[in-house]
């Protein structure tokens, strides 16, 4: 008797104990943003159309601006920026730059500024920014822009001969 008692009271508080995950704003607006965008990306035929899906983002996540910058060229030029929004002054604005692909083959970075209450970019928007940069590089490269990473180079496949003296050897019957 006394253990199903127990046992009911343990729900009922653990019931109470239980947090709700609860995002700041600024995580919750991008985290809203991004189910649509995979769609958009996918759906763009030129690199016009994938600036055109980080305008839908910025617009949904309330950021205040977004732009990509040519970095394969000194100086770097900014290929597209969307408006950027007046800074409040009771707020922090922060932005985040993220190389489209990894840092030696970038050509493109891409920065995104929006005001945050904590004054610092949070790591789940880190991350989800991440994202949104690796489908950003997937697409600029499928689209065959001239700001997708330099291409990786495949390199021909070693052969025993060459890959060392003793092995040349055994070959050549020295």
């Amino acid at each position: 008797m006394y253990k199903r008692q127990l046992v009911g009271l343990i729900r009922v508080f653990s019931g109470f104990r239980r947090r709700a995950l609860t995002w700041p704003r600024d995580s919750e607006l991008l985290r809203r943003a991004l189910p649509g965008l995979p769609r958009l990306f996918e759906e763009a035929e030129n690199e016009q159309e994938i600036f055109g899906a980080l305008r839908v983002l910025v617009e949904r996540a309330r950021f205040d601006f977004i732009e990509v910058e040519d970095v394969s060229a000194s100086p770097a030029t900014l290929a597209y920026r969307w408006p950027e929004a007046e800074t409040r002054a009771d707020t922090f604005h922060v932005t985040g730059v993220f190389a489209i692909g990894t840092e030696a083959k970038a050509r493109a970075m891409l920065r995104v500024g929006w005001v945050s209450q904590v004054g610092d970019i949070r790591p789940e928007i880190e991350v989800m920014l991440q994202i949104v940069t690796d489908m950003v590089e997937l697409h600029l490269t499928r689209v065959k822009s001239g700001l997708a990473p330099h291409p990786v180079l495949k390199t021909a496949p070693r052969t025993e001969a060459a890959a060392s003296p003793a092995a040349l050897a055994r070959h050549t019957g020295s």
